[in-house]
This record gives C-alpha cells, sequence and structure tokens, in this order.
C-alpha cells in the first residue's frame, strides 16, 4: 500500500512481524531514493518523521 504525502514524498507500508512505513521519492524516471524507514506505533504518521523525510530529500537534490 502505498500513499502520497506531497508532490514528491510517498510512503509505504511493509508488515514483516511489525508494521515498518518508509518514506520514498522519485528522482528522474527509473530511480527511487528511500529516505526513511521507521516502525510505525500509532495509525497517524507522525510529522517529526514527515518533516525528517523531507529534509533528507532536500538535501539529496542540492
Amino acid at each position: 500500500m502505498q500513499k502520497k504525502i506531497n508532490h514528491k514524498l510517498f510512503e509505504i507500508r511493509i508488515k514483516v512481524k511489525n508494521i515498518y512505513r518508509a518514506f520514498y521519492a522519485y528522482q528522474n524516471l527509473n530511480d527511487v531514493i528511500i529516505l526513511h524507514i521507521f516502525n510505525k506505533k500509532t495509525q497517524k504518521t507522525p510529522l517529526k518523521d514527515i518533516k525528517l523525510a523531507t529534509t533528507r530529500l532536500k538535501n539529496y537534490e542540492k
């Protein structure tokens, strides 16, 4: 399952014993950048994790 966070950032759910979330972005047409993976313990995605992934994407794009 994937979810669009904003125009560049996406979230995907990974279920292996626990539930994990990964933030990623597309770079060009064929590249995917994994920005942050975390163990999700609540229904709502923590804003601090979204901000961290967004910051990492900005740093990558420099």
